[in-house]
């Protein structure tokens, strides 16, 4: 899940970032992106073998450490395809951005000010209703990465409808046509593919048989592929 934290300088943003990030660290793997309005601001400044790497051509620059890799990609992303490399660095349950206000995620607005689309809440100090809020939204979020994300609407609703419904207990997991434990989602040209309980057993089965033959690969209990 995705949320944006936004509101006038000195509102206190970052501040209730620190607090968020503090309480769902506990139990969730939370990452958090900061969006710095200073027009051509970079990390790497000055004379660095990074920025010479930079200034040299790389697209993408990688600096590591004992205790860190930072990765530097020389172009601007917006926050939903920064969303994206999020979540294939790592499998994170919460993603806190500060600074997005006219992103199109949900946010929440710290302060007074000019209210954003898609703002959920205006915080004015009630960290108690807006843990709340986002522990409602979290245990959606994980019925809904269960679901084939399709939106096909054989159910009668989108993934996101069904998952609320799933997670107020007035539905339940079979009543989505495409739902499998395997997890497999396939897309062609940018479309997604709809793959029945039977479909999905087959491919994922398929592909197992193919690869426990191939040298070097024993018997597989859990496997992640990604063709292009």
């Amino acid at each position: 899940m995705i949320l944006g934290i936004y509101g006038e300088k000195d509102s206190g943003k970052t501040k209730l970032m620190e607090k968020l990030v503090g309480h769902f660290a506990k139990d969730c793997r939370v990452a958090t992106v900061k969006h710095i309005g200073e027009s051509g601001f970079s990390i790497d400044r000055g004379g660095t073998d990074t920025m010479r790497h930079a200034e040299a051509g790389a697209a993408l620059v990688v600096a590591s450490s004992d205790v860190e890799t930072s990765f530097l990609l020389k172009e601007a992303r917006d926050v939903r395809e920064i969303e994206n490399i999020v979540y294939k660095l790592g499998d994170f349950d919460l993603i806190l951005a500060e600074g997005f206000k006219s992103a199109d995620i949900p946010k929440i607005m710290v302060g007074k000010g000019r209210k954003r689309k898609n703002t959920l809440m205006r915080y004015e100090g009630d960290f108690e209703d807006l843990v709340q809020m986002m522990e409602g939204l979290l245990s959606i979020e994980r019925v809904y990465r269960k679901l084939p994300h399709l939106d096909c609407g054989e159910c009668g609703y989108d993934c996101l409808g069904l998952a609320e419904l799933i997670e107020a207990g007035e539905k339940g997991f079979q009543d989505c046509h495409y739902h499998t434990e395997r997890r497999i989602r396939i897309e062609v040209d940018g479309e997604p593919i709809p793959l029945g309980r039977f479909a999905a057993d087959f491919v994922s089965n398929t592909l197992a048989g193919m690869l426990s033959s191939l040298k070097k690969v024993g018997e597989i209990r859990d496997v992640r592929i990604e063709m292009e």
